[in-house]
């Protein structure tokens, strides 16, 4: 299967997916994760972060960790 994030810096997979137009992938989510990026919270939807809890890809903390993170991304665009 091609990844999409295979191409991207492991550091900012996410980040590299959102700026090539392309949609954020599970897989991409993980390296950041994985690689102590936790910017990928801001792009990733609850859905996503559900899905990678359930298939236990990520620990369930990131489920609060993901909620504080779309807070804060609230208030940024709230104050922009």
């Amino acid at each position: 299967m091609n990844n999409p994030a295979s191409n991207t810096s492991r550091t900012n997979a996410v980040e590299t997916l959102i700026e090539q137009e392309k949609p954020i992938t599970l897989d991409a989510i993980v390296i950041d994760i994985n690689e102590d990026n936790w910017n990928c919270l801001y792009f990733a939807s609850e859905a996503q972060i559900h899905s990678l809890i359930t298939q236990n890809r990520i620990d369930e903390d990131f489920s609060s960790r993901h909620q504080d993170y779309q807070e804060e991304m609230r208030v940024l665009v709230h104050e922009g």
